[in-house]
């Protein structure tokens, strides 16, 4: 229910797939959405950031390293952001998170040892530090500074989690054009992959990552996988509890068994989905399958079966469709003057019609919900009903803005709050006062209430959720992020002059154990460059915090000393 920029963005724009698990970035480029691979080579990055007395890792590093660290690897920031510390869903998932998630004035705030301190992180930070990963990819692919991003979210992403989620871009240095849900973005893609000239419906069903116990999490994620294209596998751990290794065959029927209610759950979303379109399963052209769960064998044949027999659309990389959609969205959005002519028009022509994932609305008398925008009503749009007063001689009324399909607003998200005020005397439920909600192609809702007799009008915008980070505070958060990325680059760049002096010592080494240069090198010359690089790897191993500096000024020294004995038995370096 988002977007936050006016301005035509410059420069390069790109598409974050910003998953729980794992996230994807990709360009719109020439004809068609390019996929970035991360600096490993994947086309996918996990959704990790972790903390270590030296660094911090995001990505492939941080999910590599976890079963030595895992209190300060973190992962699952997506369940955590635009929650409350009192969420339902929060303390669920705290039962099976490694690390530490305290209450910080009702919000949930991760705590980590980073560099021998405690530090404190919120969620939306978090989200940061792998937007900033998928920033950095595009950059290394791009060869140019990245500003504006489309990001995607889950369809069920509320007011406050698709506000926090902007907020993480922002931190991240980034400019989002628009939140957009990510069966929509998959649907982009498809969209524009498989142009048609009649109408389509289109269901698209986006299974993705979910959460599991810790230390057997590597081994049970291989598991799932291995298992959707092999009837069996092992699950291996070795140092499971007290020293005692795990191992255990296991079988696809078994997984299937285990499995078996939560597999049955997803057709649940796909029956309330095909109600609120008012569509029979008849009526659906296509099923297009998104997110790596898909692939497991038995979603799909409870979902064939459930279409009668219907075949799956695997046209786009389940992984890859929501980061292409994205990016496709992002080109649209930038006006991009496309080289190839067949994807102008399509890519410029594109009309995004969004959905409103909750209904929205105001409390009356008892805290009953009064909703004048349904959920999955087409925006931009606008509603507008007549109020009045409860008591005689009421003077003003508090109108109270809720997001949720609660009857009563207890059970429902306060979105904001604002007085009408100076309500002429008289007695009750005669005095009108219309209250109109819109929202906008930005996703903007705007709420405003009027007393029909006099014309006196108040108001809000609905651009945060109470307790959402303040421009200061995200400015600040962005200062602290941008210290912390040259902290890491820093600490790259000693590790690499570290590096540099090892291997060159271990050159150095081989070079001096040559036949020809025992044969043309003296043993007191030999010596003499042996027992340096000797001195050097022991004082490397005395002093793991050395500078980059420090390493370099060995590095040259030992260069000086080598090169000159090279030059003097005219033997190649």
């Amino acid at each position: 229910m988002c977007a936050s920029s006016e301005s035509q963005p410059t420069g390069p724009v790109i598409g974050i797939d910003l998953g729980t698990t794992f996230s994807c970035v990709g360009v719109f480029q020439y004809d068609k959405a390019k996929i970035i691979a991360n600096d490993q080579g994947n086309y996918t990055t996990p959704s990790y950031v972790a903390f270590t007395d030296k660094e911090r890792l995001i990505g492939d590093a941080a999910k590599r390293q976890e079963g030595l660290n895992p209190t300060n690897t973190v992962f699952d920031a997506k369940r955590l952001i635009g929650r409350r510390f009192n969420d339902v869903v929060v303390q669920e998932d705290m039962k099976h998170w490694p690390f530490k998630v305290i209450n910080s004035q009702g919000k949930p705030m991760i705590e980590v040892e980073h560099r021998g301190e405690t530090k404190h992180f919120n969620a939306e930070e978090i989200s940061s530090m792998v937007l900033l990963g998928m920033k950095q990819t595009a950059e290394r692919y791009l060869g140019e500074e990245v500003k504006n991003a489309v990001i995607t979210v889950p369809a069920y992403f509320n007011d406050s989690q698709r506000q926090a989620t902007i907020d993480a871009g922002k931190i991240a240095g980034l400019n989002v054009l628009r939140i957009v849900n990510e069966p929509t973005a998959a649907a982009i893609a498809y969209g524009l992959e498989k142009q048609s000239s009649s109408q389509r419906n289109v269901l698209v069903f986006d299974l993705g990552g979910g959460t599991f116990d810790v230390h057997l999490r590597k081994a049970c994620e291989l598991a799932k996988k291995t298992l959707s294209c092999s009837q069996y596998t092992n699950i291996d751990a070795e140092s499971l509890f007290e020293g005692i290794d795990f191992s255990i065959e296991f079988t696809r029927a078994r997984f299937e068994m285990l499995c078996s209610d939560l597999f049955k759950k997803t057709l649940d979303p796909v029956k309330q989905a095909l109600k609120d379109a008012k569509l029979d399963k008849s009526d659906i052209h296509v099923i297009l399958m998104v997110g790596g769960s898909t692939r497991i064998p038995k979603i799909q044949q409870l979902l064939q079966e459930f279409f009668s027999g219907k075949q799956l659309n695997y046209s786009i990389n389940p992984d890859e469709a929501v980061a292409s959609g994205a990016a496709l969205l992002a080109a649209n959005l930038a006006d991009y003057k496309l080289e190839v002519p067949v994807y102008k028009k399509e890519v410029q022509e594109l009309v995004l019609l969004e959905v409103a994932p909750l209904s929205l609305g105001i409390e009356t008398a008892g805290g009953v919900m009064t909703t004048l925008i349904n959920r999955n009503a087409k925006i931009p749009t606008k509603e507008t009903k007549i109020f009045s007063t409860n008591k005689d001689n009421q003077s003003s009324v508090l109108v109270q803005v809720y997001e949720g399909e609660g009857e009563m607003t207890s059970d429902n998200n306060l979105l904001g709050e604002f007085e009408l005020s100076d309500i002429p005397p008289a007695p009750r439920r005669t005095p009108k006062i219309e209250v109109s909600f819109a929202i906008d192609e930005n996703g903007i809702l705007n709420v405003t209430a009027v007393i029909k007799s006099l014309g006196k009008q108040n108001g809000i915008t609905i651009t945060k959720y109470k307790g959402r980070l303040s421009e200061n505070e995200i400015q600040q958060k962005r200062n602290a992020a941008e210290k912390m990325r040259l902290e890491d680059e820093k600490e790259r760049s000693r590790m690499r002059a570290r590096t540099n002096l090892e291997d060159y010592i271990c050159s150095i080494r081989s070079k001096m154990d040559e036949k020809e240069t025992i044969k043309r090198v003296s043993k007191e010359l030999r010596h003499n460059i042996l027992t340096m690089c000797e001195t050097t790897t022991k004082w490397m191993d005395a002093d793991q915090q050395a500078t980059k500096e420090n390493y370099e000024l060995k590095y040259k020294n030992l260069e000086t000393l080598y090169s000159s004995i090279m030059s003097a038995t005219n033997l190649s370096s």
